[in-house]
């Protein structure tokens, strides 16, 4: 199947196919195909991915529902939109059986203005999916990697037990050989008859059965054979970097003994804290934590309330777990209260502690790239794609957030509505890409006036909102005063001339003094009461309509 970016199926009449090519011209890398039949048009919609597929009703051997029908059943393009041109209005019997905000259509003679804007629209989307799927395939990816990563942990835990239960079992075959090796030369090396010329023959087979033993007692005791992985860091420019340890503990022995395993052995610099509160400091002041492994009981309190701590949380810093052989349930423990791994002490060695390092950066390296991906397809879905500024669900949100502030702390709240006079003549007369960037400009206009705790987002098609929190309506009718000062005042650029225009504002605020203050939506009905009233007084002023305890509105210019 061709995953070829910005194709659009059309199935019209030529000039139909033409118009639709001209609504394409601002858009670049766009590649129209088309067919002339259903048959074709299927056999499309099977081989490649569309971003929107076009459909004229009036063409003969053209069934838009069968057309539809396959678009929604085929897996990769079951959410590509169609469109219908049709010469009469909406036609229900296509409508109802296909899934909803998948089907749009336009009338005849197609209107180049609307079509350029359906075009836009559904670019937008297009565009927006391709990003949720980059994300997706990128959560994905990093799933992939943990559970290969996780395999290869439990493949190389079972070839070290195999390792370690086939050694073992070779040193006990050979205690007993041993034994008699010794016993013998043991004899012989007593017999008074034994001529001399072996005695030195005998010696030398004694110390090579001591030697045997030794090997065969390390044998024993010996852990994985699994070649060392080594953790290696880099900064910003690629370079190698130590690993920066902060061991948590209050024995200095303890400390040592960590310290005499990892050094020689891994590029590192170690931090010693012996109290809760010493670890902290520790925390907040190191540039580049890589690592920390924490005890569990301290002076000031114990490695749960560490692992608790807003100020770990905030540094990100992958945190080892270090236990006895006895506390092995607070293991479990500590993994469900945010520790990243445990380990247990009378198991110390440089291979553990290299390997369980290894281990526990890459799972954090992994984690994070889950977390960048998440919050990137959070991202997306509270932005708006053309003025990069929040969209209208996120102002809702976040309106309904601040009103619970101002019912519990009895904090001032206001909010305005910025709508552009006359811009619908706009649009007609100069085009929606010029309009575009006038919706652009100003909202880099707006956002440079605000403060950093306020919030400017695009709430509809040719308007902003903007949430102030801990700001009177006196407060935020000064900065309505100024945003219309600034946009009229500005030159926007158009075909090489410049016009002027500007806005009407509504502003709105709850009273702080009753407890059943407006939810978001009457709040934002307030402020478009009051850009309705300041439009009918011919725009270009800020209108606020306070209500009363009586529930009628008063207005102030």
């Amino acid at each position: 199947m061709k995953m070829n970016t910005n194709q659009l199926l059309v199935i019209t009449s030529d000039d139909s196919a033409q118009a639709i090519s001209k609504g394409m011209d601002t858009i670049s890398g766009t590649e129209i195909i088309r067919a002339n039949c259903d048959a074709d048009a299927i056999e499309l919609i099977m081989t490649h991915s569309f971003m929107l597929v076009f459909v004229q009703e009036s063409l003969p051997g053209i069934t838009p529902l069968k057309i539809g029908t396959r678009l929604a059943n085929q897996e990769h393009s079951k959410v590509t939109p169609m469109v219908l041109i049709t010469n009469s209005s909406a036609p229900l019997d296509l409508f109802e059986p296909l899934p909803s905000l998948r089907v749009d259509f336009l009338p005849t003679p197609l209107d180049p203005i609307l079509l350029k804007a359906k075009i836009k629209i559904f670019f937008e989307l297009y565009q927006n999916k391709i990003s949720v799927t980059q994300s997706i395939d990128e959560l994905d990816h990093a799933y992939e990697k943990i559970m290969h990563l996780q395999k290869e942990s439990l493949k190389e835990q079972e070839m070290r037990k195999e390792m370690i239960s086939h050694s073992t079992a070779f040193a006990g075959q050979m205690q007993s050989p041993l034994k008699n090796i010794q016993a013998g030369a043991y004899q012989l090396q007593k017999a008074r008859d034994l001529p001399p010329s072996l005695i030195h023959g005998v010696n030398h087979i004694r110390n090579a059965t001591q030697q045997i033993t030794q090997i065969t007692k390390r044998i024993s005791t010996l852990a994985a054979l699994a070649p060392k992985r080594l953790t290696r860091l880099t900064d910003a420019e690629g370079v190698e970097r130590p690993c920066c340890i902060l061991y948590v503990t209050g024995s200095k022995d303890e400390f040592d003994i960590f310290r005499h395993y990892i050094k020689g052995a891994l590029n590192c610099s170690i931090q010693q804290a012996h109290t809760l509160a010493q670890a902290k400091e520790i925390i907040i002041s190191t540039r580049q934590l890589d690592l920390i492994f924490s005890d569990h009981q301290f002076a000031d309190g114990t490695g749960f309330d560490l692992l608790s701590d807003p100020i770990l949380s905030k540094s990100d810093t992958p945190l080892i777990f270090t236990l006895e052989n006895s506390q092995m349930d607070m293991g479990a423990q500590a993994l469900v209260k945010g520790a990243d791994n445990f380990f247990i002490k009378e198991k110390i060695s440089t291979r553990n502690i290299l390997s369980i390092i290894w281990e526990t950066l890459e799972k954090s390296k992994l984690s994070k790239e889950i977390r960048k991906a998440r919050e990137r397809i959070v991202l997306i879905s509270q932005k708006d794609h053309l003025t990069r500024l929040y969209n209208r669900q996120y102002f809702n949100q976040t309106l309904n957030i601040e009103i619970g502030k101002v019912i519990r702390y009895q904090l001032p709240l206001s909010i305005l509505i910025v709508n552009f006079d006359k811009f619908k003549l706009l649009n007609q007369t100069h085009g929606y890409e010029t309009c575009d960037q006038i919706l652009i400009t100003s909202a880099a206009l707006i956002q440079s006036m605000v403060r950093n705790i306020d919030l400017v987002c695009r709430y509809g098609g040719n308007e902003f909102a903007i949430m102030l929190p801990n700001t009177s309506p006196q407060g935020a009718k000064i900065l309505g005063e100024r945003i219309l000062k600034e946009i009229s005042l500005h030159n926007f650029g158009i075909d090489k001339n410049t016009i002027h225009l500007t806005v009407s504002i509504g502003l709105a605020s709850p009273k702080q003094t009753d407890p059943l203050s407006p939810p978001s939506q009457g709040l934002v009905k307030q402020a478009m009461d009051a850009v309705g009233l300041a439009v009918q007084q011919g725009g270009n002023t800020l209108q606020y309509l306070p209500g009363t305890k009586k529930g009628k509105d008063q207005t102030h210019d």
